[in-house]
């Protein structure tokens, strides 16, 4: 008997595996806009926010607990029950009535009944309303979630976009000094078979010609990793060929972030989501002290309902009821003082971790602020770097064409002046990793609320747009302090 109950695991076969592989990869990139041309960082903000994964995960779970809200509203209503019933006997349920010993029966043997009977607790209302309470906190808890992660991935679009713009920028550069790099080492290798020249000079040549390679091939596949992490984001297949379009951006002029220290903190601080989230998290626990007293009251019940039965012995086969009870349960009582401890202690656990949190975020203002200030610093510096690279470089290729120069110091020169255009583009894009790394610190919120799954790309660029804008001139959300 135990052994025809028992359940055998069934692991998954190679079929099943097979058919979930191709259907994940379809669902995956499915009901996309295709890549039509440059993409702005606009709308790889756009298309980050609408296909990427991660946000897409957190919308759903925010769709789940406004869902699970709207079904608290259900346990608000009164409990309306319908019962139908069928009873046989094997016998006749009878009495003796004396004197005589007469037999009296009141039931018969077979019969049925059915009932509609609507219950209200005034006790089981009370705590409904409270969890119904607790349930939206849940839901806006949920939003604050994907507040988060919706700053974090736009935060990452961004470091992506600018790196790879720098890519595209330094690419061809890269590419086209390989090739001189190869056909240098080439013509060394020539000579070197040959027997011609210095066999030691070659090979010391060749040594530093190889060490250029694997710098340009290092910083290559640098450049081409960040392209698959921008994709990855705008969750775009891997392999699909797209370009960014940056015409018009002054590589030479980063961003200024528009706020103070102080004034980024006090943002920071009405707006971040962990710490909206945890205050959410803290109006919950105090709710649950209020459920504990609630449970401590008797419980008041009234009913209605309306009965039928076929009973042919009843002299009334239909009938309605009406009553009320009143029912306590007195360890309710006793337990109350330990209810509200825990319910207290839970309040003021949230209330230090929000401190905690709040410390956190005024430490990572300042953090981020000093990494901007960096960023800015180090850009300047790459800056003036590549004016003199340029000059250098300038000045090889010119003694080069007068037969002054050797070809290994031109090309190291033409390397160097190179790299140092490329470090000054990642160096921007660095600039452009810490702006916006305080913004998301700070929680500025770059749609409008509830325009977080927008309808179309299209909407979504232009709010993003208008949002840029206004940060870029210093248009944030208005805070106020308040007075202790």
């Amino acid at each position: 008997m135990v052994s025809a109950c028992s359940v055998t695991p069934v692991p998954l076969t190679p079929g099943e595996t097979a058919l979930r592989v191709a259907q994940d990869m379809t669902a995956m990139y499915a009901d996309q806009e295709p890549v039509s041309g440059p993409i702005t960082l606009e709308e790889a903000s756009a298309r980050a926010l609408k296909y990427n994964l991660d946000h897409r995960l957190k919308l759903m779970e925010e769709a789940v607990a406004l869902s699970d809200l709207d079904l608290s509203h259900y346990d608000l209503l009164p409990r309306m029950t319908a019962e139908a019933g069928y009873s046989a006997r094997s016998n006749t349920q009878g009495t003796l009535v004396s004197p005589g010993n007469t037999q009296s029966v009141s039931t018969e043997r077979v019969h049925n009944t059915a009932d509609l009977e609507m219950t209200w607790n005034v006790l089981d209302f009370g705590v409904s309303y409270i969890r119904a309470h607790q349930k939206a906190d849940m839901a806006l808890m949920a939003e604050e979630r994907r507040r988060q992660v919706v700053h974090n991935i736009l935060k990452d679009v961004r470091a992506s976009f600018w790196r790879v713009a720098a890519a595209e920028r330094s690419l061809p550069a890269l590419s086209a000094l390989s090739e001189n790099v190869g056909e240098a080492l080439k013509n060394s290798e020539r000579l070197v078979a040959e027997g011609l020249g210095n066999k030691v000079e070659h090979l010391t040549y060749q040594r530093a010609l190889l060490d250029t390679l694997a710098q340009l091939d290092a910083t290559r596949r640098d450049l081409m990793t960040a392209r698959q992490n921008l994709a990855a984001l705008m969750n775009i297949r891997p392999g699909t060929p797209y370009t960014l379009a940056v015409e018009g951006t002054d590589f030479d002029a980063p961003p200024a972030f528009p706020l103070t220290v102080e004034q980024a903190e006090l943002v920071a601080l009405h707006q971040r989501a962990e710490l909206r989230g945890e205050t959410y998290q803290t109006r919950i626990y105090a709710r649950e002290s209020k459920v504990g007293i609630l449970k401590m009251l008797p419980g008041l019940n009234f009913f209605a309902g309306v009965h039928s039965d076929d009973d042919r012995y009843l002299i009334n086969s239909d009938w309605a009821s009406l009553g009320t009870s009143l029912t306590w349960n007195l360890l309710n009582v006793a337990s109350l003082p330990a209810t509200l401890d825990a319910a207290e202690r839970k309040v003021q656990l949230s209330e230090v971790r929000r401190m905690a949190l709040s410390m956190a975020v005024v430490s990572q203002v300042h953090v981020a602020t000093l990494r901007n200030a960096s960023a800015v610093h180090q850009f300047k510096l790459a800056q003036r770097r590549r004016v003199v690279e340029d000059g250098i470089g300038d000045a090889s290729r010119a003694a080069r064409q007068a037969r002054r120069g050797s070809e290994l110091d031109a090309i190291r020169d033409e390397v160097l002046a190179v790299q140092a255009r490329l470090r000054q583009d990642l160096a921007y894009a660095d600039v452009q990793d810490a702006y916006g790394a305080l913004f998301a610190t700070i929680g500025a919120d770059p749609l409008p609320s509830r325009a977080a799954d927008p309808r179309s790309l299209d909407g979504a660029k232009d709010a993003l747009s208008q949002t840029f804008e206004r940060w870029r001139s210093g248009t944030l959300p208005e805070v106020r302090a308040t007075k202790s």
